[in-house]
């Protein structure tokens, strides 16, 4: 039997090839660069576009109304979400799953924070509660369903 080799898809391919040109381009300005300009005050200006970049997002966290934490914790505040989204991805092996916190877990305070934004906070079908324990009320799809 032929072993399967799995074929990149065009958009993969399109993005390597976009890094190498980006890293082989940046290669060569640089080069030039470094030759003309010293490497202090690149540096510098680094070090100083830097800072800009984070007074622009402190002025825009500071002046926004939409989100609390970002208006009280600027620039740090970001992080929130950002942890928040990779959450998921650490509870699946080191942390505790979204009902097992106390005294409100994952899963009732997400619902709360998307009703409190007028966020749609229906909960689709599928659940993560424990159904096999006994006396659980469950609803099945027939209309004589067989149990046990």
């Amino acid at each position: 039997m032929a072993l399967m080799v799995p074929q990149p898809s065009s958009r993969a391919l399109l993005a390597g090839l976009t890094a190498a040109s980006i890293w082989g381009a940046m290669y060569v300005v640089s080069k030039a660069v470094m030759a003309v300009v010293p490497p202090l005050t690149l540096l510098t200006a680094r070090l100083v576009l830097g800072i800009v970049a984070i007074a622009v997002i402190y002025v825009i966290d500071i002046t926004q109304t939409r989100h609390a934490i970002r208006r009280n914790y600027p620039v740090v505040g970001r992080l929130r979400y950002f942890f928040e989204h990779l959450g998921g991805f650490f509870r699946q092996y080191f942390f505790a799953m979204d009902r097992e916190e106390l005294p409100f877990n994952r899963a009732e305070r997400s619902w709360v924070y998307r009703a409190a934004k007028n966020v749609d906070n229906t909960v689709a079908f599928g659940s993560t509660r424990e159904l096999r324990d006994g006396g659980t009320v469950m609803f099945v799809n027939c209309a004589f369903p067989v149990l046990g």
